[in-house]
């Protein structure tokens, strides 16, 4: 398989050191990091991290990789000409109807039909928030690009 270097620039604000190094590790794997080495890297067994993960982000450990995965795939949709059997191996989804159907649970259109109708965006957002969090977290998925303008993928993505 030929070597991707994606375009993103990653930017995240966590309420805990701690998790650091695991988004960090999220990110750079493309959103295919395994629970227990994210566990690992936090330096927790697997059952305490899924627990204070969830309650740190307010979200569980599974759903923030995919929902990662998922943006990935999207920017790839619209500012590569990859087939979608290619993102799918990219982003590791075991078979392209899978990786059809939780793209299509997320974006509301198959990767073929968002790909049609959305140009190229300048910024993805992924964010969650947990009431018990000190803060939100937020990992922004970014182009280098000289314009600047909002889409309806933009706004999508941020609710």
């Amino acid at each position: 398989m030929p070597i991707l270097k994606i375009p993103f620039e990653i930017e995240v604000e966590v309420p805990s050191d701690v998790y650091a190094p695991v988004i960090q590790a999220l990110a750079k794997s493309l959103g295919t990091l395994s629970q227990p080495a994210a566990a690992r890297l936090a330096g927790m067994s697997c059952s305490a991290f899924s627990r204070d993960f969830s309650r740190v982000f307010g979200v569980n450990f599974r759903s923030a990789r995919s929902h990662l995965r998922l943006h990935i795939a999207a920017v790839l949709l619209c500012d590569t000409s990859m087939h979608v059997s290619e993102i799918t191996r990219l982003i590791q989804y075991e078979s392209i109807q899978e990786f059809e159907r939780a793209f299509k649970r997320r974006y509301g259109a198959p990767p073929t039909r968002y790909r049609q109708i959305n140009g190229a965006s300048d910024l993805l957002v992924f964010c969650t928030s947990s009431p018990n969090a000190p803060g939100a977290y937020s990992a922004i998925l970014g182009r280098h690009l000289a314009k600047k303008r909002k889409t309806k993928h933009d706004r999508r993505l941020s609710t």
